[in-house]
């Protein structure tokens, strides 16, 4: 067999093999041996080194591919042999990485030259050994025998197997491994996001997510949802109530009293006649009672029954008056100052009552529960020396007669 194709074999099988799985580092070792020749030889002792490389097949398993070269000395003569080998072996590793006892057999060509005759022949070995770990990078130092047997019957005359032993002690290295650094310690976990501070913007004790009514006036008592309290429900606050226990259902104004919208001193809820005009007495049910009552205000153009604006404006609540109070009539009163002759203040103020009289009957009151009258001069209520006086007498008056 000739020693490139051997040559060849091999580094095609490699090639392979560089190409295997990942099943862990590939390694490198280098070694010196020493080999106890076959008793056929005629050879004493023998040295060199063993050199190979390892590719990992399995969690246990490698391929390992080597090369051979060894001087062999004769016993008779002190001449030198020569010996080369190129193999494949597959070795056992029962721990790889750590302490490991192995086992390995495989095969491969060896090259001889023996007393200047080249032979080049196959051969097979066994062989068992021991890594131990010298690196926590995975370097050790690897120590081994093998029994080799090498194919050959051109060596020896008459031999057509001979037998060699050999030691083989170095160091291993893996060097495609990456030595793993520390791990680093685990992030710290990142910080809580701290949450806003509660908020009470009106500092009313109820915050802001729950709060209502956020504007409440300082210092005033809420609720539980941040508003005034108002302990009686007539929507007016507690600091505001100037009537606390008002009953449920009735109005109130401004200050949390039951309302008397007519002013009459009856409140709403028992006034029966709700529009009685400001001024007026009334009963306990708020309707007018029989009475005098100046219509203050009620004016005429000079020297005219005509009635002003302002005037017709405070007839209109004497009209709400008696639309609410149907049973009642009234009589309108005219009078006049002393200026003038009395038979002229009478006609003005007949004039004027019946003016009176008469818008009112415009703005829908019947006029059978309409009076009017005038009596001149006749009725002051002043002096008329002065003009305060004689203004107090220039009047209209209306009588509410049952």
């Amino acid at each position: 067999m000739d020693i490139k194709r051997i040559i060849s074999s091999t580094m095609l099988v490699f090639s392979f093999a560089v190409f295997a799985e990942d099943n862990g580092p590939n390694y490198f070792s280098s070694m010196i041996s020493y080999t106890a020749p076959d008793s056929d030889r005629d050879a004493e002792y023998g040295g060199g080194g063993h050199f190979l490389f390892g590719q990992p097949i399995g969690p246990r398993w490698a391929l390992e591919y080597g090369f051979f070269a060894s001087i062999i000395t004769h016993d008779s003569d002190e001449e030198h042999d020569n010996q080369y080998s190129l193999g494949l072996d597959f070795a056992y590793a029962w721990n790889r990485g750590g302490l490991s006892p192995f086992l390995l057999a495989g095969g491969g060509a060896i090259y001889d030259d023996v007393r200047r005759e080249e032979v080049t022949s196959p051969f097979a070995n066994i062989g068992a050994g021991l890594v131990i770990p010298i690196h926590e990078g995975g370097a050790g130092i690897r120590a081994e025998a093998r029994y080799v047997a090498d194919i050959n019957d051109e060596s020896v005359a008459g031999e057509d197997v001979l037998g060699d032993v050999r030691a083989n002690i170095g160091l291993q290295i893996p060097f495609n491994k990456t030595i793993a650094a520390a791990s680093p310690p685990p992030p710290a976990p990142p910080l809580p996001i701290p949450l806003p501070a509660p908020r009470d913007f009106d500092k009313d004790g109820v915050l802001d997510d729950v709060d209502q009514c956020p504007n409440t006036k300082p210092g005033v008592p809420v609720g539980p949802r941040g508003c005034d309290l108002d302990d009686d429900n007539d929507g007016v606050a507690n600091y505001r109530d100037k009537c606390p226990n008002t009953p449920a259902e009735v109005q109130v104004d401004e200050n949390g009293c039951p309302r008397d919208s007519d002013n009459d001193g009856c409140l709403d809820v028992n006034d029966m006649c709700p529009d009685t005009l400001e001024g007026l007495n009334v009963d306990r049910q708020g309707c007018a009672l029989p009475q005098f009552t100046v219509l203050e205000g009620v004016n005429f153009e000079f020297d005219s029954d005509q009635l002003t604006a302002n005037a017709m404006s405070i007839l209109d609540l004497v009209v709400k008056t008696l639309r609410g109070q149907p049973d009642i009539r009234v009589s309108v009163d005219g009078h006049t100052d002393s200026k003038g002759s009395d038979a002229y203040n009478l006609r003005l103020s007949r004039e004027r009552a019946a003016s009176v009289e008469f818008y009112l009957e415009s703005q829908g009151i019947n006029g059978s529960r309409l009076r009017s009258q005038g009596f001149g001069e006749t009725r002051p209520v002043a002096t008329n020396d002065t003009a305060a006086g004689r203004e107090q007498n220039r009047r209209v008056e209306l009588e509410v007669i049952k």
